[in-house]
């Protein structure tokens, strides 16, 4: 990344943070290190007095892409125009949950990449960790829970209250319910 500029706009998350004027090598140093870092905050030199100098800041905190009650824990690859409901959660541990574009997730349902029950119990010293794939334009009833493992294909249907988990992968247009889940393939699928 080369900061050898005047002025400079930086976007992360929810922020964006404008500095006009040069940077000092010093400056453009922490910055340099500071953008490379996957964060959601953009942090400034514990020295820095944005007031003095020629700097003009400009910190500007957007709109959220989901609601303020919806727990997103990690960075999730989440696609553009997909919705999540209040008090839902997404926990991605180390960038494994990929959610596709234009998916409906409704309130209270948990996807979670992780298992701590046996470290808990002492039979392993790690979180037992595994991919969570939602396809494009996939569907998530109320109080359903996702966890790790688990592929769901596109177009598909998760009703409420469903219980997926294990290494089970969903074709696409399928129609999921139940604890544990079951599945009608192709349900949502154009008849010709």
């Amino acid at each position: 990344m080369n900061l050898d500029c005047i002025g400079l706009v930086i976007e992360r998350g929810r922020e964006r943070v404008t500095i006009r004027g040069e940077l000092t090598p010093e400056e453009k140093t922490f910055f340099e290190k500071e953008l490379a870092q996957p964060a959601k905050l953009i942090r400034f030199p514990p020295w820095w007095d944005p007031r003095k100098g020629d700097f003009a800041i400009t910190r500007v905190q957007s709109e959220p892409r989901f609601h303020h009650l919806v727990l997103i824990n990690g960075d999730p690859e989440i696609g553009e125009g997909t919705k999540i409901g209040i008090f839902s959660e997404v926990y991605d541990k180390g960038g494994i949950v990929k959610i596709g574009r234009d998916c409906d997730i409704a309130s209270f349902v948990a996807i979670n990449c992780s298992d701590s029950h046996r470290r808990l119990h002492g039979l392993s010293d790690t979180l037992d960790l595994d991919t969570i794939i939602l396809g494009d334009r996939v569907y998530v009833g109320s109080h359903t829970f996702i966890g790790k493992g688990v592929e769901i294909g596109h177009h598909s249907v998760i009703a409420a209250g469903a219980v997926i988990r294990g290494r089970k992968r969903i074709p696409p247009y399928s129609l999921v319910w139940g604890n544990p889940a079951k599945v009608k393939r192709g349900h949502y699928a154009k008849k010709t």
